[in-house]
């Protein structure tokens, strides 16, 4: 049966296809239902605390979509912040190795790289 079904797709979607173009609702609402994630869409071009807080206040989100998209936000700045720590380390560890490696001229240029060439 499975084998059937799987041979149908392509007359399905067509079929389909033509509902959809000749306005059937039941098309549009079934292409729309399988094509669209299960809550709803926001965007944000690049949203900050005080862009969920006026979407919150102008009642644009609802409370549990504001606490989502914080959360989800906190959660980035965490792995940037990881991100950032661990970038930090590695030149630590590059500068000391450097450093120590008794060549005074490495260790000058290296300190220049870290003083972002000034």
């Amino acid at each position: 049966m499975l084998t059937q079904l799987r041979a149908m797709g392509p007359v399905a979607i067509e079929r389909l296809s033509q509902a959809v173009h000749a306005g059937e609702r039941w098309a549009v609402e079934c292409v729309l239902a399988h094509a669209l994630p299960p809550q709803r869409t926001i965007e944000f071009d690049a949203v900050t605390a005080a862009d969920i807080r006026e979407a919150l206040a102008s009642g644009d989100l609802s409370a549990s979509e504001a606490s989502n998209i914080a959360t989800a936000l906190a959660k980035l700045h965490e792995l940037e912040s990881a991100e950032k720590s661990k970038q930090a380390r590695n030149i630590v560890i590059d500068y000391e190795i450097y450093e120590n490696d008794g060549e005074d001229i490495a260790a000058d240029k290296y300190r220049l790289l870290l003083d972002g060439g000034r």
